[in-house]
Order: structure tokens, then sequence, then C-alpha cells
């Protein structure tokens, strides 16, 4: 049962909107960047999901079935584009939500040949970029929110260890790697 809440609890959803309220509110960034962002990065998406589970496009609202996948994530996408599009000029937080898109598309060519945990994958890349743009020790013991979630995902047998382990460390690698340029070229930004 602890499992199921989880797995709501930390839906790709709510997963960024808690990362991105922690980044801006931490990084003291504009009310109105966590608004466009919350909308078009949270409830657009979920939105999306809701709908096409009203139109009967999808099983269930965690759109646990592959091949449903495909349509949730392209429809969320424009989302986010829009939203980074709204939330110029470029500034960490925009860079980083621009990470979260180049991410997504990735998960969604992975998604159309096989099946990866895009809960993992979501709040794996939350909690690295929080531990490198906060560069604080303090923020460690998030690294084991990936684990707590990949258990869920497996309890629910929603994933495979595998899909746990792919969706984790695609976004580890991906996030990590994005935020080490973005770092490297706008130091003075972090």
């Amino acid at each position: 049962m602890i499992s199921r809440y989880l797995s709501i609890i930390f839906h790709p959803s709510v997963s960024t909107f808690i990362g991105f309220l922690i980044l801006i509110l931490g990084k003291g960034y504009r009310l109105y960047d966590l608004i466009v962002l919350t909308f078009f990065f949270s409830i657009y998406p979920f939105l999306v999901t809701l709908v096409l589970k009203k139109m009967g496009k999808l099983s269930d609202l965690l759109i646990r079935r592959r091949e449903e996948r495909f349509l949730p994530i392209l429809l969320s996408l424009i989302g986010y584009i829009l939203g980074i599009i709204l939330a110029l000029p470029i500034n960490l937080i925009s860079y980083i939500a621009i990470s979260y898109v180049i991410n997504t598309v990735i998960i969604l060519g992975i998604t159309t040949k096989c099946k990866i945990s895009i809960h993992v994958a979501t709040i794996t890349g939350m909690v690295v970029a929080i531990i490198m743009v906060f560069s604080d020790i303090i923020f460690l013991p998030l690294l084991s929110l990936p684990i707590i979630v990949g258990w869920a995902r497996i309890k629910e047998k929603a994933h495979t260890l595998k899909q746990v382990i792919m969706g984790g460390i695609l976004s580890f690698l991906l996030t990590f790697i994005e935020l080490s340029l973005f770092f490297a070229i706008f130091n003075h930004l972090k």
C-alpha cells in the first residue's frame, strides 16, 4: 500500500513541481518563473494525461503501458517548450527547464522501443539539479529518493529492476553532463 502512495506522491508532475519550487525559491528567482514552470511542467502534463484518459487513449493515469506513453509525452513537450519561452531570459532555472526538455526527448525516443521508469528518471534529474545548484551536502540525503521511488515502482509491478535502473542512470548522467556544461559556460549564474 505504501508503494502506491509513493508512486502518487512522486508522480513526475509532482516531483517536477517540488524540484522547481526548491530551485526557484532557494535561488531567489521570480515568482513568475515558479508560476509559469509549475503550470507548463506540472499542471499541463497532468491535465494532458487526465484528458487522454477521459478520451479513452490511456488505460490509467500512471501510463503503465509503454505503447500509450508517446502521445502524452509529446503533448507535454509542447507545453514545456511554451513554458521555457514564457520564462525567458535564459538563466539557471530556464536552463534546467531546457535540460528537462532534452531529457524528455531522449526518454521519448527510448520509450518507443522499451519501457523505463519516468518516475525514477524525473526524481533523479531533479535531485541531481538541486545538489549541483546548491553544492551543499545537506541535500545529499535526497539521493535516497530515486531508490525509494524505484522500490515503489517495482513493488507496484509498474517496472522491472532494469527499467528503474535505466531511468535513474540515464537521468543522472544526462542531468549531470548538461548542468556541468552550463556551469562551465555560465559559472556566474550558479
